[in-house]
């Protein structure tokens, strides 16, 4: 959705102290509004209004046709009346008039905070776009809480027997290999990954953790019990975001969602060639590559596509990682890939990392249900609910004015306004 553009002219204008277009929750939003053009009113009234909702759309395609559905929902509307009484700006007068203001921004989203659209806008407005800025006031985070899978591997070479590891191979040689047969000796091992399950918005190396261990009782006899000397030779880590949106229908709710990848930053960006040795043992220390590449999600939202986690009542967004090891054992390659949920932080308030409270549990993010208010405030209707009221609406102006059922179309509109849905011009 396009963002809401600045509009200031001499009839109104909003000017914020310093320039400042980015808050906290709980912040305060200090400046004034100011008028140039002349003006002889002698009853004048001025309101400033703090307004925010997440809004989505999506088109359903369907033949030659498709089908438009919008999702809207206002989090916060707050009105100061600045100013009230007569107003006089002369004819060529180089001056202006300004009123100051002052409005604490919510600290929560509040259900009281949705009120009736019954009024009208004043014939002359002013918008500043603002950005609130995600408040985490926890220290920056140290525990990633690395979660450890496993993943099987074989190679197969006569390079692995001691003593030819830089012999040059025959025809026969590599049409056995190329065929698979027994007497070319096969290493079987399995690699043990440790990802994160929490990583932050921030140029710090992320942990990856990385060991080989041997599968002795499956590989070839003449080679078991021989250590190998793996290495990490290409490492791609790609960072997935889904986003769910959800939209109005007439008769339910409308859901779709999508993913877009971005490869994270690291010595191995976009396929450079790199070179990590991969300890070779059972019980051995792996080896942390994340530092050793210096893999990062990149630095403050903005800076690239990257977004941490958030959920609304109709959009929410959610990550994993997605991850391609290629190791390098006598010579022979051997790709693996993997992924696993992640929760990813914003930066705390003075621009360090965040942390997760170690309450919240990270679990697929996917099956995550959709953000309600705290849990000692009145909870906002749902899109169900406000359809469920519509079909009860509309049965109702049915058998007063003997209307056909679903035939009114204001209802639904004013319904809509009355819990934070605005009508817009399409």
């Amino acid at each position: 959705m396009p963002p809401t553009l600045y509009k200031s002219h001499p009839a109104l204008g909003i000017k914020l102290e310093g320039w400042q277009t980015a808050f906290y929750p709980g912040g305060t939003i200090i400046g004034k509004v100011y008028r140039r053009a002349p003006i002889v009113c002698a009853e004048a009234r001025i309101d400033f209004t703090l307004h925010g909702r997440t809004k989505s759309k999506m088109v359903k395609e369907k033949d030659d046709n498709g089908r438009t559905y919008r999702g809207r929902f206002t989090l916060v509307h707050q009105t100061q009346r600045i100013f009230a009484g007569p107003m006089h700006i002369p004819e060529g007068s180089p001056d202006q008039q300004e009123w100051p203001f002052a409005l604490q921004i919510p600290q929560n989203i509040d259900a009281r905070l949705f009120p009736q659209q019954n009024g009208s806008w004043n014939e002359v407005t002013a918008t500043m776009p603002i950005q609130i800025l995600t408040l985490n006031p926890n220290p920056p985070v140290v525990d990633f809480r690395l979660r450890r899978i496993t993943c099987p591997g074989s190679v197969c070479t006569q390079r692995l027997v001691p003593g030819m590891e830089n012999a040059e191979l025959s025809k026969t040689v590599k049409m056995k290999k190329l065929f698979g047969t027994k007497s070319v000796p096969a290493f079987f091992f399995r690699l043990d990954v440790s990802l994160p399950s929490v990583i932050q918005l921030s140029h710090d190396p992320i942990p990856v953790l990385m060991r080989l261990t041997p599968n002795w009782p499956n590989t070839s006899e003449i080679i078991r019990h021989v250590q190998q000397k793996p290495n990490l030779v290409g490492f791609k880590v790609s960072l997935v975001s889904w986003c769910d949106i959800r939209c109005e229908g007439y008769f339910h709710a409308h859901e779709t969602d999508w993913k877009e990848k971005l490869e994270l930053q690291s010595k191995g960006y976009r396929g450079r060639k790199i070179a990590v040795e991969i300890p070779f043992s059972e019980k051995g220390s792996p080896v942390d590559v994340g530092k050793a590449l210096n893999l990062r999600i990149g630095g403050h939202a903005g800076t690239n596509s990257a977004f941490h986690d958030f959920a609304t009542f109709n959009v929410s967004l959610s990550h994993q990682l997605s991850w391609k090891a290629k190791c390098e054992i006598a010579g022979e390659d051997c790709t693996i890939r993997g992924s696993q949920p992640v929760k990813v932080l914003p930066l705390t308030s003075d621009g360090r990392p965040g942390s997760l409270p170690q309450s919240q549990s990270v679990t697929s993010q996917r099956a995550d249900p959709w953000m309600a208010p705290p849990a000692e405030m009145e909870p906002p209707p749902t899109f169900a609910e406000i359809e469920r009221d519509d079909k009860r609406q509309s049965i109702a102006n049915a058998q007063r004015f003997g209307e056909k059922v679903g035939s009114s179309s204001k209802s639904r509109e004013e319904n809509l306004n009355s819990y934070g849905y605005p009508k817009e011009k399409q």
